[in-house]
This record gives C-alpha cells, structure tokens and sequence, in this order.
C-alpha cells in the first residue's frame, strides 16, 4: 500500500513539473512562492521567479528545468490527519513539496497565508531559519505526505523577487520590479506579460 502511494506520489510531481507547461516556450522561468524573513526577522510570503529557464523536454511537447543545487538526502515526511507544527522555523532552507494531502501555511500574525494540495500549487520554497516564524497545519482528513528537498549549503537558486506576497496573489509592476529585483538579473516586459496572459487563461496556475 505504501509502494503505491509513493509511485502515486511521485506520478503527481513529474506531471506538475515537467509535463504542466505543454505550451511553454524555452524562456519561460517557474514561478515559485517563498517564506522568508526579514530585516526585523518577521517572516513573510514572496513571489520569485527562478533564473533558471525551462528547456525543451525530448517528448509529450513539454518543457523541463533542472534543479542542480540540491542536496542528496531527501526527506520523506509523512504527517496524520489533522496535524499541526505550531509555530516554528525552517530547519533549513528547502523546496517543499506536498505529494498528497493539504497543507496550510500562515504567518504570527493571519496577515498572509498559503495553502498546498487539493488542487492547489504544491510546493513552495522556505528559507525563513531565523527570527518569529510561521505555523503549519495539515488540515485533510487522510495522512499528508510530503518532501523536503534542502539545497546545498543552504545556497538558494538564483531567482528575481517579482513582489511581495504569494504567487497568484498579483502581478508585479514594472516600478515595483524594479525595486525589488536581485542583482542584475531583471524580468522583461514580455515575461510580465506573458505571466499576465497565462494567468488569466488559467495556463499557469500549476506554477504560481
């Protein structure tokens, strides 16, 4: 029963990540929710777009994108129904990804939340090791089995912040990406654009 629910599991993932964008081109970038902390150590939701593009995938028409700053000792992570973790931090800074149940993050203070599973993005980056924190809860009623994927010496994807909040929630003007992006690394107008058109058509949401 547990072989098949992992091989179910793992079905799930690799159809969201590599066979999702049926219709993207090769400069499309994944759009991926984070939890992060701030200069006052307050956690808080951002939206990033991962430098990394996605290319051309060998069949079905898709696209895939590697991931290269992982480490090798993944996490299984299998919680009962109902459960909760309370306030706490990342224990390192990871993709996590809900391979079945649901799962509802939100910070201290209600201002914000993120949900995971049942039709809902699956997975979502958590950096936010220091400072208040946030609370986590498995609200299905069936188990929720989920993966931590820690990166390299905590060494996080090159990635451009496209605004505050989780993904889906807007889209970033150009002045507002501009003053939040990293480095030297900036979203064109056309990829603003695009996330626009694809939002709307309801194309992208496996990826917000």
């Amino acid at each position: 029963m547990t072989k098949m629910l992992l091989t179910r599991s793992w079905s799930i993932l690799l159809w969201s990540i590599v066979v999702g964008i049926v219709l993207a081109s090769s400069d499309l970038h994944l759009n991926i929710t984070a939890i992060v902390s701030d200069d006052n150590d307050n956690a808080h939701f951002q939206c990033w777009q991962l430098s990394s593009s996605f290319v051309k995938y060998p069949t079905a028409g898709g696209s895939t994108m590697d991931l290269t700053n992982i480490r090798s000792d993944l996490h299984l992570v299998n919680l009962p129904p109902h459960a909760e973790e309370g306030i706490h931090n990342a224990r390192y800074s990871m993709i996590f990804v809900v391979l079945s149940g649901l799962c509802h993050v939100w910070l201290p203070d209600k201002s914000e939340e993120f949900w995971m599973g049942n039709g809902q993005p699956t997975y979502m980056i958590a950096t936010d090791m220091r400072g208040v924190g946030h609370y986590t809860a498995y609200p299905s009623d069936e188990n929720t089995l989920a993966l931590q994927i820690p990166f390299v010496d905590g060494k996080l994807p090159e990635h451009i912040i496209l605004h505050n909040g989780t993904c889906g929630t807007k889209v970033a003007s150009n002045s507002n990406h501009d003053s939040l992006k990293k480095g030297k690394d900036e979203a064109s107008e056309e990829s603003i654009a695009r996330e626009i058109w694809f939002t709307e058509q309801g194309l992208l949401q496996p990826f917000l």
